[in-house]
Protein backbone atom coordinates (compact mmCIF):
# COMPACT_ATOMS: atom_id res chain seq x y z
CA UNK A 1 0.00 0.00 0.00
CA UNK A 2 1.55 3.64 -0.88
CA UNK A 3 2.36 5.19 2.32
CA UNK A 4 0.42 7.78 3.04
CA UNK A 5 2.60 11.42 3.89
CA UNK A 6 1.36 14.92 4.91
CA UNK A 7 1.26 17.45 2.54
CA UNK A 8 4.27 20.53 2.83
CA UNK A 9 2.22 23.33 4.16
CA UNK A 10 3.39 25.96 2.41
CA UNK A 11 5.87 28.64 4.14
CA UNK A 12 4.84 32.38 4.83
CA UNK A 13 7.26 35.18 4.37
CA UNK A 14 6.84 38.97 4.97
CA UNK A 15 6.76 41.36 1.85
CA UNK A 16 7.28 45.20 2.14
CA UNK A 17 6.78 47.66 -0.39
CA UNK A 18 8.20 50.93 -0.85
CA UNK A 19 7.90 53.40 -0.64
CA UNK A 20 4.98 53.01 1.46
CA UNK A 21 6.14 50.86 3.99
CA UNK A 22 2.96 48.61 3.93
CA UNK A 23 3.58 44.89 4.31
CA UNK A 24 1.62 41.99 4.16
CA UNK A 25 2.35 38.51 5.38
CA UNK A 26 2.07 36.23 2.11
CA UNK A 27 2.51 32.38 1.04
CA UNK A 28 5.28 31.15 -0.56
CA UNK A 29 4.26 30.80 -4.81
CA UNK A 30 2.22 33.76 -4.42
CA UNK A 31 2.69 36.58 -6.94
CA UNK A 32 4.38 39.76 -5.91
CA UNK A 33 1.05 41.85 -7.44
CA UNK A 34 -1.23 39.09 -5.62
CA UNK A 35 0.43 40.31 -2.03
CA UNK A 36 0.67 43.78 -3.45
CA UNK A 37 -3.32 43.95 -3.76
CA UNK A 38 -3.60 41.94 -0.25
CA UNK A 39 -1.43 44.65 1.38
CA UNK A 40 -3.55 47.37 -0.45
CA UNK A 41 -0.49 48.80 -2.89
CA UNK A 42 -1.76 49.73 -5.85
CA UNK A 43 0.72 48.89 -8.61
CA UNK A 44 -0.41 49.41 -12.47
CA UNK A 45 -2.10 46.44 -14.00
CA UNK A 46 -3.95 47.21 -17.16
CA UNK A 47 -4.00 43.22 -18.04
CA UNK A 48 -5.26 42.16 -14.56
CA UNK A 49 -2.09 40.26 -14.04
CA UNK A 50 -2.34 38.22 -17.20
CA UNK A 51 1.57 39.52 -18.70
CA UNK A 52 -0.26 41.29 -21.34
CA UNK A 53 0.93 44.59 -20.66
CA UNK A 54 4.30 44.93 -19.01
CA UNK A 55 2.80 48.12 -16.51
CA UNK A 56 3.40 46.54 -13.21
CA UNK A 57 7.28 46.96 -13.13
CA UNK A 58 8.69 46.57 -9.54
CA UNK A 59 12.17 46.60 -8.74
CA UNK A 60 13.52 43.60 -6.09
CA UNK A 61 16.49 41.87 -6.28
CA UNK A 62 16.06 38.94 -3.22
CA UNK A 63 12.97 36.69 -1.70
CA UNK A 64 11.97 35.95 -5.19
CA UNK A 65 11.65 33.62 -8.31
CA UNK A 66 14.12 33.88 -11.45
CA UNK A 67 13.08 36.27 -14.55
CA UNK A 68 10.83 34.62 -17.13
CA UNK A 69 10.43 34.11 -20.67
CA UNK A 70 7.67 36.67 -20.54
CA UNK A 71 9.42 39.32 -18.47
CA UNK A 72 12.77 39.09 -21.09
CA UNK A 73 9.85 40.16 -23.54
CA UNK A 74 8.54 43.05 -21.95
CA UNK A 75 11.81 44.15 -20.27
CA UNK A 76 14.94 45.76 -21.56
CA UNK A 77 18.38 44.27 -20.66
CA UNK A 78 19.67 47.22 -18.60
CA UNK A 79 16.45 47.17 -16.54
CA UNK A 80 16.61 43.55 -15.54
CA UNK A 81 20.27 44.09 -14.65
CA UNK A 82 18.79 46.97 -12.63
CA UNK A 83 16.75 44.44 -10.83
CA UNK A 84 13.27 45.79 -12.61
CA UNK A 85 10.79 43.27 -12.65
CA UNK A 86 7.03 41.96 -13.22
CA UNK A 87 4.78 41.92 -10.72
CA UNK A 88 2.63 39.44 -12.24
CA UNK A 89 5.32 37.53 -13.25
CA UNK A 90 7.48 37.65 -10.37
CA UNK A 91 6.62 34.75 -7.41
CA UNK A 92 7.42 34.95 -3.48
CA UNK A 93 9.87 32.61 -1.96
CA UNK A 94 11.40 34.21 0.73
CA UNK A 95 11.23 37.51 2.54
CA UNK A 96 11.25 40.50 0.10
CA UNK A 97 11.41 44.75 -0.32
CA UNK A 98 9.65 45.38 -3.16
CA UNK A 99 10.35 49.00 -4.85
CA UNK A 100 6.95 50.06 -6.67
CA UNK A 101 8.88 51.61 -10.07
CA UNK A 102 5.44 52.96 -11.40
CA UNK A 103 2.78 54.09 -8.79
CA UNK A 104 -0.03 54.46 -10.29
CA UNK A 105 -1.53 58.57 -10.82
CA UNK A 106 -3.98 60.36 -8.72
CA UNK A 107 -4.67 62.72 -11.14
CA UNK A 108 -7.63 65.40 -10.31
CA UNK A 109 -11.28 63.54 -10.04
CA UNK A 110 -14.05 65.91 -11.41
CA UNK A 111 -16.21 66.29 -8.84
CA UNK A 112 -19.32 69.07 -10.46
CA UNK A 113 -21.15 68.60 -13.65
CA UNK A 114 -24.36 70.49 -15.63
CA UNK A 115 -26.43 71.85 -12.75
CA UNK A 116 -30.05 72.25 -13.43
CA UNK A 117 -33.03 72.54 -11.28
CA UNK A 118 -34.44 69.31 -9.59
CA UNK A 119 -37.55 68.77 -7.02
CA UNK A 120 -36.42 66.24 -4.44
CA UNK A 121 -38.79 63.85 -3.49
CA UNK A 122 -37.29 61.47 -1.39
CA UNK A 123 -38.44 58.17 0.15
CA UNK A 124 -38.03 59.28 3.34
CA UNK A 125 -39.67 61.99 5.00
CA UNK A 126 -40.35 63.38 8.48
CA UNK A 127 -43.34 65.47 10.42
CA UNK A 128 -42.93 66.60 13.66
CA UNK A 129 -45.91 65.24 15.96
CA UNK A 130 -47.95 65.96 19.56
CA UNK A 131 -49.72 63.18 20.36
CA UNK A 132 -52.56 63.39 23.36
CA UNK A 133 -51.11 62.18 26.92
CA UNK A 134 -52.99 58.89 28.19
CA UNK A 135 -55.63 59.78 31.02
CA UNK A 136 -57.35 57.69 33.85
CA UNK A 137 -60.36 57.98 31.72
CA UNK A 138 -58.65 56.10 29.36
CA UNK A 139 -56.95 57.56 26.01
CA UNK A 140 -54.29 55.45 25.60
CA UNK A 141 -51.95 55.56 22.99
CA UNK A 142 -52.97 53.88 19.54
CA UNK A 143 -50.94 53.17 16.97
CA UNK A 144 -53.49 54.37 14.04
CA UNK A 145 -53.53 57.95 15.76
CA UNK A 146 -49.99 57.89 15.42
CA UNK A 147 -50.25 57.19 11.70
CA UNK A 148 -53.42 59.76 11.43
CA UNK A 149 -51.18 62.67 12.10
CA UNK A 150 -48.15 61.76 9.94
CA UNK A 151 -49.56 62.59 6.47
CA UNK A 152 -47.96 60.19 4.39
CA UNK A 153 -47.99 57.59 6.87
CA UNK A 154 -50.48 55.12 4.30
CA UNK A 155 -49.81 51.93 5.85
CA UNK A 156 -49.99 51.36 9.15
CA UNK A 157 -47.28 48.79 9.53
CA UNK A 158 -44.31 49.71 10.40
CA UNK A 159 -40.96 48.84 8.42
CA UNK A 160 -39.35 47.16 11.66
CA UNK A 161 -41.88 45.60 14.13
CA UNK A 162 -39.52 45.96 16.81
CA UNK A 163 -40.23 50.03 16.98
CA UNK A 164 -43.64 48.23 18.72
CA UNK A 165 -42.09 47.61 21.15
CA UNK A 166 -39.74 50.42 22.57
CA UNK A 167 -42.14 53.08 20.93
CA UNK A 168 -44.54 53.68 23.93
CA UNK A 169 -41.41 53.64 26.77
CA UNK A 170 -40.29 56.42 24.21
CA UNK A 171 -43.35 58.52 23.87
CA UNK A 172 -43.77 58.63 27.93
CA UNK A 173 -39.89 59.74 28.49
CA UNK A 174 -40.08 62.28 25.45
CA UNK A 175 -43.72 63.47 27.04
CA UNK A 176 -45.65 62.39 23.84
CA UNK A 177 -43.97 64.65 21.26
CA UNK A 178 -41.21 63.52 18.57
CA UNK A 179 -40.46 63.20 14.71
CA UNK A 180 -42.27 60.16 13.23
CA UNK A 181 -39.87 59.22 10.10
CA UNK A 182 -41.39 57.42 7.79
CA UNK A 183 -39.83 55.55 4.17
CA UNK A 184 -42.23 55.32 1.64
CA UNK A 185 -45.77 55.99 3.46
CA UNK A 186 -44.36 53.35 6.65
CA UNK A 187 -42.99 54.07 9.83
CA UNK A 188 -39.51 53.78 9.79
CA UNK A 189 -38.61 55.45 13.99
CA UNK A 190 -39.13 57.76 15.95
CA UNK A 191 -37.28 60.12 17.00
CA UNK A 192 -36.71 63.07 20.02
CA UNK A 193 -37.77 66.34 19.23
CA UNK A 194 -38.36 68.20 15.95
CA UNK A 195 -35.47 66.52 13.63
CA UNK A 196 -37.54 67.82 10.55
CA UNK A 197 -34.48 69.57 9.55
CA UNK A 198 -32.40 66.93 9.50
CA UNK A 199 -32.94 64.26 6.26
CA UNK A 200 -29.86 63.88 4.15
CA UNK A 201 -28.76 61.34 1.68
CA UNK A 202 -25.74 60.30 -0.19
CA UNK A 203 -25.17 59.54 -3.61
CA UNK A 204 -22.48 57.80 -5.39
CA UNK A 205 -21.01 57.39 -8.78
CA UNK A 206 -19.14 54.52 -8.84
CA UNK A 207 -17.16 54.88 -11.97
CA UNK A 208 -14.47 52.46 -13.02
CA UNK A 209 -11.57 55.29 -12.71
CA UNK A 210 -13.24 57.19 -9.74
CA UNK A 211 -15.48 57.05 -6.85
CA UNK A 212 -17.30 60.22 -6.39
CA UNK A 213 -19.69 61.10 -3.58
CA UNK A 214 -22.17 63.63 -1.94
CA UNK A 215 -24.06 64.67 0.96
CA UNK A 216 -27.39 66.24 0.23
CA UNK A 217 -30.00 67.83 1.94
CA UNK A 218 -33.33 65.70 1.42
CA UNK A 219 -35.56 69.36 2.86
CA UNK A 220 -34.35 71.55 -0.34
CA UNK A 221 -32.04 69.62 -2.45
CA UNK A 222 -28.96 71.48 -1.58
CA UNK A 223 -25.32 69.85 -1.74
CA UNK A 224 -23.83 69.69 1.62
CA UNK A 225 -20.47 68.25 0.76
CA UNK A 226 -18.53 66.88 -1.89
CA UNK A 227 -15.89 64.05 -1.84
CA UNK A 228 -14.46 61.78 -4.28
CA UNK A 229 -11.21 59.15 -4.73
CA UNK A 230 -9.66 56.61 -7.25
CA UNK A 231 -11.29 53.24 -7.77
CA UNK A 232 -9.39 50.58 -5.61
CA UNK A 233 -10.80 47.92 -7.61
CA UNK A 234 -8.31 49.33 -10.05
CA UNK A 235 -5.22 47.54 -8.50
CA UNK A 236 -7.26 43.83 -9.80
CA UNK A 237 -7.03 45.96 -13.16
CA UNK A 238 -7.59 49.34 -14.71
CA UNK A 239 -10.11 48.55 -16.94
CA UNK A 240 -13.57 46.64 -16.65
CA UNK A 241 -12.22 43.62 -19.22
CA UNK A 242 -9.74 42.89 -16.73
CA UNK A 243 -11.70 43.07 -13.56
CA UNK A 244 -14.52 40.60 -15.05
CA UNK A 245 -11.79 38.36 -16.13
CA UNK A 246 -10.56 38.47 -12.45
CA UNK A 247 -14.15 37.91 -11.04
CA UNK A 248 -14.09 35.10 -13.25
CA UNK A 249 -11.75 33.22 -11.14
CA UNK A 250 -13.88 32.36 -8.66
CA UNK A 251 -15.81 33.63 -5.55
CA UNK A 252 -13.12 34.85 -3.96
CA UNK A 253 -12.13 37.35 -7.13
CA UNK A 254 -15.13 38.68 -6.35
CA UNK A 255 -15.43 39.12 -2.92
CA UNK A 256 -12.07 41.05 -3.44
CA UNK A 257 -13.51 43.44 -5.87
CA UNK A 258 -17.36 43.77 -3.86
CA UNK A 259 -15.24 44.38 -0.78
CA UNK A 260 -12.80 47.41 -2.72
CA UNK A 261 -15.53 49.23 -3.85
CA UNK A 262 -17.58 49.22 -0.55
CA UNK A 263 -14.40 50.17 1.49
CA UNK A 264 -14.28 52.78 -0.90
CA UNK A 265 -18.17 53.93 -0.96
CA UNK A 266 -17.56 53.76 2.91
CA UNK A 267 -14.97 56.27 3.04
CA UNK A 268 -16.45 58.95 0.54
CA UNK A 269 -19.32 58.63 3.39
CA UNK A 270 -17.26 59.16 6.70
CA UNK A 271 -15.59 62.06 4.51
CA UNK A 272 -18.84 63.34 3.67
CA UNK A 273 -20.51 63.57 7.38
CA UNK A 274 -16.73 64.72 8.74
CA UNK A 275 -16.60 68.00 6.36
CA UNK A 276 -20.50 68.58 6.68
CA UNK A 277 -20.68 67.90 10.66
CA UNK A 278 -23.49 65.85 10.03
CA UNK A 279 -24.27 62.55 12.25
CA UNK A 280 -24.72 59.53 10.52
CA UNK A 281 -27.94 58.56 12.11
CA UNK A 282 -29.88 61.42 10.05
CA UNK A 283 -28.28 59.81 7.02
CA UNK A 284 -31.22 57.69 5.56
CA UNK A 285 -30.60 56.91 2.38
CA UNK A 286 -27.95 55.82 0.01
CA UNK A 287 -28.00 55.71 -3.93
CA UNK A 288 -25.08 54.38 -6.22
CA UNK A 289 -24.66 54.52 -9.37
CA UNK A 290 -22.79 52.81 -11.94
CA UNK A 291 -22.72 51.08 -15.42
CA UNK A 292 -23.33 47.66 -15.17
CA UNK A 293 -20.20 45.54 -14.41
CA UNK A 294 -19.57 47.90 -11.61
CA UNK A 295 -23.08 47.53 -10.12
CA UNK A 296 -23.04 43.50 -10.64
CA UNK A 297 -19.05 43.92 -8.79
CA UNK A 298 -20.85 45.73 -5.73
CA UNK A 299 -22.97 43.62 -5.03
CA UNK A 300 -20.96 40.63 -5.63
CA UNK A 301 -22.43 38.70 -8.67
Amino acid sequence: MPENRPQRSRQRFVVRFDPSGLRCSCPEGMTVLGAAQKAGVTIPSVCGGAGLCGKCKIKVTQGVTPITDVEREWLTPRELREGIRLACQTRIIGEAVVQVVAPAEEGQVLETGIHRQVYVRPAVRKRYVELPKPTLEGNPFDWEDLCAQVADCKDSRPYDVNIWGVLPSRLRKWDFRGTAVTLNGRLLDFERGNTRSRLYGVAVDLGTTTVVGKLIDLVDGSVQAVASSANPQRIYGEDVVSRVQHASKGKRERRELQKAAVHAINSIVERLLAEARVPRRFVYELVVDGNTVMNHLLIGA
